[in-house]
């Protein structure tokens, strides 16, 4: 997919990521993923795994374990740490299982919980939702608000790359931060009308 920014550059990319990875070069400090244990993972090495032996069968090894049960904390361990070399950023992996029920609810959300200590206090932060399940952007977005007061992030900006079918070649890049600022103005009415919090 050719991915077109706000500023109008173009990356083309099968993965988002990558075109995450070209427009903000050199100002990316580090690098988190939220997966399910079944998330297609080889994706984020497939442009590598003809550069050594080691990639391809990380790589093959993965791309077994995604099909029969999920990826595995070693392999995971073991990506996170191929990517932290490919990129020269540090990298952290997370994941949980896909089937979102009653039962494992506390656990996806523990994930999502921990995802938010992983990020230096007072920085500016880049979500992109792209190719989360429905229920993970909420989740992530849901834990970086309740966390916002102790991690007091700079700037939150949330990025969303449209697909947009081959015939129209060009998939923009949806900056939609302005549900953040909204979100956070509604809390803000909400504390002053019940609390007259004038603050």
């Amino acid at each position: 997919t050719k991915y077109r920014f706000e500023n109008g550059i173009e990356y083309k990319s099968p993965l988002f990521i990558e075109s995450i990875f070209h427009r903000y070069k050199g100002e990316l400090e580090k690098v988190l993923i939220v997966g399910t244990r079944t998330s297609f993972w080889p994706a984020l090495i497939a442009d590598y795994s003809s550069d050594s032996e080691y990639v391809n069968e990380l790589f093959l090894s993965i791309e077994s374990s995604v099909k029969e049960t999920g990826i595995t904390d070693v392999q995971l361990l073991a990506l996170e740490e191929l990517l932290s070399r490919i990129h020269s950023i540090p990298f952290k992996l997370l994941s949980h299982n896909e089937e979102l029920t009653e039962e494992n609810i506390p656990a996806i959300s523990e994930v999502y919980s921990s995802a938010v200590t992983h990020i230096k206090k007072r920085t500016k932060l880049l979500l992109d939702i792209t190719y989360g399940f429905r229920y993970m952007p909420m989740l992530m977005y849901q834990n970086i608000q309740f966390l916002n007061a102790e991690y007091e992030f700079d700037e939150i900006r949330i990025l969303y790359g449209e697909y947009i079918d081959a015939s129209r070649q060009i998939s923009a890049v949806r900056d939609i931060s302005s549900l953040w600022e909204l979100s956070e103005i509604n809390k803000q009415i909400f504390a002053f009308e019940s609390g007259f919090d004038g603050f």
